[in-house]
């Protein structure tokens, strides 16, 4: 899995196949900004993404185990599509 608390990243961020909780941001952790688009994709065990600053796109799609998503500010387009066990936004 993978972790982003309180990160400043320039660019754009993807994120794919992981076996391990993907999670940005949330609960107890300062805001991500991310300065571009972020792809999080066919990633095993779910997926959470909160309370971020994201001026690019976001898709997230193919993610098993939940996927929860609240509280961002995101500047492009967002998409969801094909996640399994279940979306909250």
């Amino acid at each position: 899995g993978i972790t982003l608390c309180g990160t400043t990243v320039t660019g754009s961020v993807s994120v794919t196949g992981t076996t391990g909780p993907v999670v940005m941001g949330g609960s107890g952790c300062a805001k991500d900004t991310l300065g571009g688009s972020m792809s999080l994709s066919s990633n095993a065990d779910g997926v959470v993404l909160s309370n971020n600053a994201i001026t690019g796109s976001v898709s997230l799609s193919s993610n098993a185990g939940g996927t929860t998503i609240s509280g961002n500010t995101i500047a492009g387009s967002f998409a969801v599509s094909s996640n399994s066990g279940g979306t909250t936004i």
